[in-house]
């Protein structure tokens, strides 16, 4: 086998693997690698770890310095329940109890999550009203109402971890959760002015994650 043929061999086989390859995933089972030479974006591509995808493990296709999860205050009224679920998903929830905040007046709660950049959560309507807690202004809410059903509770929290993992600051946004586990995201904006959008996502948790993660690039 001559020394040109084998070098034409090697430099078929680099542009087959960059074009047959994800840029942006390892899989841990693909023997080729990327080079600047055979495909541009693999200078740019993130190396990760390959993971198997489940509810108690998301992974979001970024590094893992580059996310900044959000974190949460979960108010006195929000179920413990829903604390347990996302917890088992990785997020990371600090309860009022914990912190001695029980009892405290909601506009207490409410600063002391914005001081702290945590997100807080509820199942109070009283913090969807503006004019109590004005979204501008706020730490970023998490409202989950009380008439959920187990589906409906499932379905909120993958969104809430997605959120969550999406490593995009949520303050100044409301995320309302209806009973079917669909919700509306509110902004606000100058003069007071709100933003609403009817929002639904399905899937995996890791599918969620990503569908999130992709909604938030594209709205900023």
């Amino acid at each position: 086998m001559s020394r040109t043929w084998i070098a034409t061999w090697l430099k078929l086989k680099a542009v087959v693997c960059a074009i047959v390859t994800p840029p942006f995933v390892s899989t841990g089972a693909v023997s080729c690698q990327h080079t600047a030479e055979a495909s541009p974006r693999a200078a740019e591509a993130v190396t990760l770890v390959a993971v198997r995808p489940t509810d108690r493990t998301i992974a979001a296709d970024v590094a893992d310095e580059v996310r900044r999860p959000a974190s949460f205050l979960a108010d006195e009224n929000f179920s413990l329940s829903l604390v347990k679920a996302l917890r088992g998903h990785g997020c990371s929830i600090t309860t009022v109890q914990e912190v001695g905040l029980v009892k405290k007046p909601d506009a207490h709660n409410w600063d002391w999550a914005r001081r702290r950049a945590r997100v807080l959560l509820t199942q109070d309507h009283d913090f969807v009203e503006e004019w109590r807690f004005p979204v501008q202004d706020g730490p970023g809410l998490g409202y989950f109402p009380q008439l959920m059903g187990a589906e409906a509770q499932l379905l909120a929290v993958r969104v809430m971890t997605g959120f969550a993992r999406s490593g995009d600051p949520l303050q100044a946004m409301k995320l309302l959760f209806e009973t079917d586990g669909s919700l509306i995201l509110r902004t606000g904006g100058p003069r007071g002015a709100l933003t609403e959008v009817p929002l639904r996502f399905d899937g995996s948790a890791r599918e969620i994650t990503r569908q999130i993660a992709a909604f938030m690039q594209d709205s900023v």
